[in-house]
């Protein structure tokens, strides 16, 4: 079992609300959050499965939220069980 910081809950809300997000997008969304702390919230993410990184061209990502997720998944208070393959 994974508990969600409120960094990722809001990184999650903001791919999983537009069906997906460009990664050089997230900083423009989230201006408050430095570059680093984000990085290190979508490796989380990813890493658990929680989130996914595609590249859609040279130097560009894109981010959604796993098909096997729930959408509204992250938005839970309690702690919240990750998926694996």
């Amino acid at each position: 079992m994974a508990r969600l910081s409120s960094l990722e809950c809001r990184i999650l809300d903001i791919v999983s609300s537009s069906l997906g997000c460009q990664l050089d997008d997230l900083p423009y969304a989230c201006p408050d959050i430095q570059w680093h702390q984000l990085f290190l919230a979508i490796d989380r993410l990813s890493r658990r499965g929680e989130l996914c990184i595609h590249l859609v061209a040279p130097g560009k990502y894109m981010l959604t939220v796993p098909d096997h997720l729930p959408v509204a998944s992250h938005a839970l208070p309690a702690t919240y069980a990750t998926f694996q393959s």
